[in-house]
């Protein structure tokens, strides 16, 4: 019987919605900010966080039990060292992901939607925000410079270690498809003063420009405002797509690689960095592939996956190798006839 009960609690800890927005809630407010600049008093914090200080006491209360807040005196509050997580400034940046206001709520609120996702296999994103997170990125200039911003603070974190994991001295001329605003093709530039590359997106060229002369490496690279989805330049040693594929499902992810594999010469390779497992239970995994599914349509894979993708795309995988970051290099060659 207590082994039933446990169950049932496991179950209904899983099942709670509340404590998810609570916190994005108090991220939002930026409560733990506010306390920490001293609005510790409840109608000091209301007046901070503009809220009802009615309804931001029940809020606080309920953070309170949840242990990220405490309240030593009544309406008297402060923070603990969970909720001191919640600080703008804090090195974890979390708040920002969890802000309902910003562009990451983007792609966390379309989960409300997820029961749509899996009755159909499409995204949910339109249905909350009534165009595809593709058609926003397009339409809206202000929406595109914050996912940008997001996107290259992530590749800021790992650039580094992907540059340092690959051999790029065989390597004169890389097409880099997919590369944004340039960030992880200039930590492999810098790496690798023999090479010299050109970036496809449908970034505009010119932003992609400013930041790579702004590096001192504009006569080794040049960007082209394209689609990775139209015919690529050809005949370089490399093609290289970073994080560009778990954005797609698996038909237009084939249609990407098979530009690759169009593109490269006989001897030449395709590099694909992306999350890698054996395992398909992975939590880490099965819980962005649900992220991409529900925002964007695309979908995380495991190795066997990608094995599968690239042949189907006239490509062989030829090795794994780890980056010491959440994403390995994965090399491809053409299969041939």
């Amino acid at each position: 019987m207590s082994n039933a009960i446990d169950q049932r609690i496991r179950l209904m800890d899983m099942c709670d919605l509340l404590t998810p927005w609570a916190l994005r809630t108090a991220a939002t407010l930026r409560l733990a900010d506010h306390v920490a600049n001293g609005h510790t008093t409840l109608a000091s914090l209301a007046e901070a966080a503009n809220s009802d200080p009615a309804a931001l006491s029940s809020l606080l209360r309920f953070l309170c039990a949840r242990g990220l807040f405490s309240e030593p005196e009544p309406d008297v509050f402060g923070l603990t060292d969970m909720g001191d997580v919640l600080r703008d400034d804090h090195p974890r940046r979390l708040r920002r992901w969890l802000d309902l206001d910003g562009v990451n709520a983007r792609f966390d609120l379309p989960f409300t939607r997820l029961i749509d996702s899996v009755r159909t296999g499409e995204p949910a994103y339109h249905l909350l925000f009534g165009r595809s997170f593709w058609e926003d990125l397009d339409a809206d200039p202000d929406f595109r410079a914050a996912v940008h911003e997001v996107w290259d603070a992530r590749l800021d974190r790992q650039a580094e270690h992907v540059a340092a994991a690959y051999d790029w001295s065989r390597i004169t001329h890389l097409v880099d498809v997919g590369g944004g605003s340039g960030v992880q093709l200039q930590a492999i530039l810098t790496r690798s003063p023999q090479l010299r590359a050109t970036l496809v997106d449908m970034q505009p060229a010119a932003d992609v420009t400013r930041r790579l002369r702004h590096a001192g490496l504009a006569d080794r690279a040049t960007a082209m405002t394209a689609s990775f989805f139209d015919e690529l330049p050809a005949g370089a040693d490399a093609y290289f797509l970073s994080e560009v594929l778990h954005n797609w499902r698996d038909a237009d992810a084939q249609r990407i690689l098979c530009r690759c594999a169009d593109a490269v010469p006989p001897g030449g390779r395709v590099l694909i960095v992306e999350a890698v497992t054996q395992d398909r239970h992975d939590l880490d995994l099965t819980t962005q592939d649900l992220r991409m599914l529900v925002s964007l349509g695309g979908r995380e894979r495991c190795l066997d996956d990608w094995r599968e993708l690239t042949a189907r795309s006239g490509l062989r995988v030829t090795g794994v190798l780890g980056t010491g970051t959440d994403v390995s290099i994965i090399e491809c060659v053409p299969a041939g006839p």
